[in-house]
């Protein structure tokens, strides 16, 4: 049997696959998400849905909203309330349908934060990835730090002090990282691989905090491929850098960026 992620407790509880979309956008960026909404999710399918056409149309979508309503609802999609991850994971759902909501996150970067060159209050694009790829894609079912450290032979914290000193990708992480990716399933993979190409995207847009969160993004993905895009970035950008955004740019290069 299924695994409903957020099932109906009581009576009462909003059901948020109920609500047509523009409602659901309504209520998604007018609810005070610091006080924990009673919701469930009866249609996963719907929910994967209605994030990929907002994030389409992310732009217009916010644009009548506050930096702090915008924020807020990122972190009640993306963070620990309604765990999009979780449903960008379920097999359930067509793998087709979970890749076009990761490709449309691409539109919230370049249509939203991109315009706003640095005008924006609030941490959830920068953090976007983070909550995504550590806590779902990399999540504890499939990997944990002991184990980690036991593959690097090394403790985390040394090993994120050598990355920043090193000029040159690391190669240990670099093939625990290829290790991980080679161990998943051709459904994990192809969810890697996409998030990977719209980081891609994300780095290239004219704008320091889009590049900003796909080098973090980058650093959370450990895809084998990542870590070219980020020593190319330290090259293209050393000359404007300063050493201690260079150590930072490191880490997402090698994986251990915290």
């Amino acid at each position: 049997m299924r695994k409903t992620q957020h099932p109906c407790y009581e009576e009462d509880y909003i059901d948020l696959t109920a609500m047509d979309y523009e409602r659901w956008v309504e209520w998604l960026f007018t609810t005070n998400h610091n006080e924990w909404s009673d919701f469930c999710i009866t249609d996963p399918e719907r929910i994967v849905e209605y994030a990929t056409r907002l994030f389409t149309e992310f732009a217009k979508a916010a644009r009548p909203y506050t930096h702090e309503q915008v924020d807020g609802a990122l972190w009640f999609l993306l963070g620990a309330q309604m765990e999009l991850g979780e449903y960008l994971m379920d097999k359930h759902i067509p793998l087709a349908k979970r890749l076009d909501c990761i490709r449309a996150m691409y539109h919230p970067f370049a249509d939203y934060l991109a315009p706003l060159q640095g005008d924006y209050e609030g941490s959830g694009f920068f953090m976007w990835w983070d909550l995504i790829v550590d806590n779902y894609f990399w999540g504890p079912e499939f990997v944990r730090l002991a184990d980690i450290e036991r593959m690097l032979g090394a403790s985390w914290h040394e090993v994120v002090k050598a990355s920043k000193r090193s000029r040159r990708v690391l190669q240990k992480p670099l093939q625990v990282w290829e290790q991980l990716y080679r161990q998943v399933d051709a459904d994990h993979r192809a969810l890697l691989d996409e998030t990977l190409q719209v980081l891609k995207r994300i780095l290239q847009l004219d704008d320091i905090c889009c590049q900003g969160a796909a080098l973090h993004g980058l650093g959370h993905l450990h895809h084998p491929e990542g870590w070219q895009l980020v020593q190319e970035y330290i090259q293209r950008h050393r000359s404007t850098l300063t050493e201690d955004e260079i150590a930072w740019m490191r880490t997402c290069r090698d994986g251990v960026v915290m």
